[in-house]
């Protein structure tokens, strides 16, 4: 991505005006503190956002192999012009990681989700998956990450 620089930790959109802005994210469990209500691109994101139809489910391949493009396909008729990035691979190598840095997510943001979900030790050591499926997430810049649960 040009002018994207990983790891620095100056991709904060707040911070950053060339990073990400967030059009389809995992539902937050509440507001978040500061989120909304800056004015600007905020204001132009949620104002899409409500344009499109309510997502029900994130996840374009579901754990039962269900393809759900009705829930995607709003999202790409708007403009075709795109970027689709995919990332497989075995669990805990750092699929969902690499996904946060390439959608501009820092991690010092206070009450900031990752959009993609970290596995934790508890989950590993449980077996389980962060992800499940196949899980889009779509940039205002129409940057479109896939992150994919893991193989064996």
């Amino acid at each position: 991505m040009a002018g994207s620089t990983g790891g620095s930790g100056s991709s904060n959109p707040l911070t950053n005006p060339s990073a990400p802005k967030i059009l389809l994210a995992k539902p937050s469990a509440g507001p978040v503190p500061g989120k909304f209500g800056h004015g600007g691109a905020e204001d132009e994101t949620a104002a899409h956002r409500a344009r499109l139809p309510p997502v029900g489910s994130l996840n374009l391949l579901s754990d039962s192999w269900e393809f759900h493009i009705d829930r995607f396909l709003p999202f790409l008729t708007e403009n075709t012009d795109f970027t689709v990035v995919g990332i497989i691979g075995p669990p805990g190598v750092g699929k969902s990681t690499i996904m946060n840095e390439l959608y501009g997510f820092d991690g010092i943001s206070p009450g900031m989700l990752p959009p993609f979900a970290i596995q934790s030790e508890d989950t590993r050591a449980m077996a389980r998956h962060c992800t499940v499926g196949i899980e889009p997430r779509i940039s205002a810049e129409r940057l479109i990450l896939l992150d994919t649960q893991s193989y064996p």
